[in-house]
């Protein structure tokens, strides 16, 4: 069976590394699998290159080609499933099988609706009409198109991020970290969503009422610059780092960019810190708790059922760097014993929830209902 994933690119999101993972483990069920997409960035190329799985890049004029162009490369690749991650390359794909198509269509809905019910959310659900299956990533998105857009529950499954467990896990000795430094690990796009400003105002709270607390936060992620120049999506990026500079936090607050071997990052850190205003089943939360790590994160999306307040971690309101601020010193409160504690359970939650077995036996499922003769065995 041909099984073609379609995505945007292969940037360094975790929409795109799951799709490369669900790429690589359908491959290995024996589907013949192909990836397309239409920016040409290849973060995570060397995953499927090591599987031998084919990427085509769709080139295309404009937005307005990319349509056609989409439409071209989908049916030339005389797919049996087209399964497509993030909104733009579903609905692409949607109108790509008008007015008839061949090969049946998954979509996937991988964020939750931070504004509640809009024009466009509302148009987006109508749009999956034209789809046979459609994928939530979080519990929380799901609830809200069920709600929302009733119509879609007959295509509605829910399927959690995976992480694979054996490469993301806890070091096997304990890392040498000096364990009077807080260090708190911010995996993420220099983007509105992911909330960055508010965490920088929380750490100037911090560093005014608790001098004496030696916290360090180390963001990794894209700036959106090009060739080394600055681009319009690079404003927040320029921002972020004028404050830091203005109230000299450079030692306390540093930006890096997206680096693709992030275990090490993970096993350095004391928490994984995850500020967004809105998140679907946030991937580095996936993978902080599968290397054994306590959380610290905002209550959005499915954060409370990956971060268990108490257990291993502390959730907060990302509107509120005040909140943010008692938070991270309530963690810094924690002695080593308590905070191992949490990194124990983290590691637990994660062997219970996010398997890669698990993950493609959810999605070949979904593939049995749309298509009961597969010819795979």
């Amino acid at each position: 069976m041909r099984i073609t994933c379609f995505i945007d690119s292969l940037n360094s999101g975790g929409a795109q590394r799951q799709i490369s993972m669900l790429a690589v483990l359908l491959s290995r069920q024996g589907f013949e699998v192909k990836v397309l997409l239409y920016h040409q960035l290849d973060f995570f190329q060397d995953v499927l290159s090591k599987e031998n799985i084919p990427v085509e890049y769709i080139s295309s004029k404009n937005k307005y080609h990319r349509f056609f162009a989409v439409r071209k490369a989908i049916r030339e690749s005389q797919p049996d499933v087209v399964i497509a991650f993030l909104n733009s390359p579903s609905l692409l794909a949607e109108f790509s099988g008008l007015p008839s198509r061949r090969y049946k269509l998954i979509v996937s809905e991988r964020n939750t609706e931070f504004n509640g019910v809009t024009f466009k959310c509302f148009r987006r659900f109508l749009f999956h009409t034209l789809a046979d299956k459609v994928v939530t990533n979080s519990h929380a998105q799901g609830t809200f198109i069920k709600k929302t857009a009733p119509w879609l529950r007959p295509r509605l499954a829910t399927i959690i991020n995976c992480v694979d467990l054996e490469a993301f896990h806890p070091p096997d000795r304990p890392y040498s970290v000096d364990s009077s430094e807080l260090r708190l690990l911010v995996l993420g796009r220099l983007e509105n969503q992911k909330n960055p400003l508010a965490l920088l105002c929380a750490i100037k709270i911090l560093k005014k009422s608790h001098p004496k607390l030696n916290l360090v936060v180390d963001w990794y992620g894209n700036n959106f610059f090009q060739n080394g120049t600055a681009t319009q999506k690079s404003d927040l990026y320029l921002q972020l780092q004028k404050s830091i500079e203005d109230d000299q936090l450079e030692g306390s607050f540093r930006l890096h960019p997206p680096v693709k071997e992030v275990i090490n990052l993970y096993w350095r850190s004391s928490a994984l810190c995850l500020p967004s205003l809105w998140e679907g089943c946030s991937n580095v939360i996936c993978e902080a708790i599968a290397c054994g790590k306590p959380v610290l994160a905002s209550r959005a999306g499915d954060n409370d059922i990956l971060v268990k307040e108490g257990e291993n971690g502390f959730l907060f309101n990302p509107k509120s760097p005040d909140d943010i601020a008692r938070t991270i010193l309530r963690f810094a409160s924690l002695s080593v014993e308590e905070r191992s504690a949490m990194g124990a359970k983290s590691r637990s939650m994660a062997e219970s929830m996010l398997s890669t077995a698990s993950f493609v036996k959810k999605y070949m499922e979904c593939i049995d209902g749309i298509m009961p003769i597969r010819s795979v065995s």
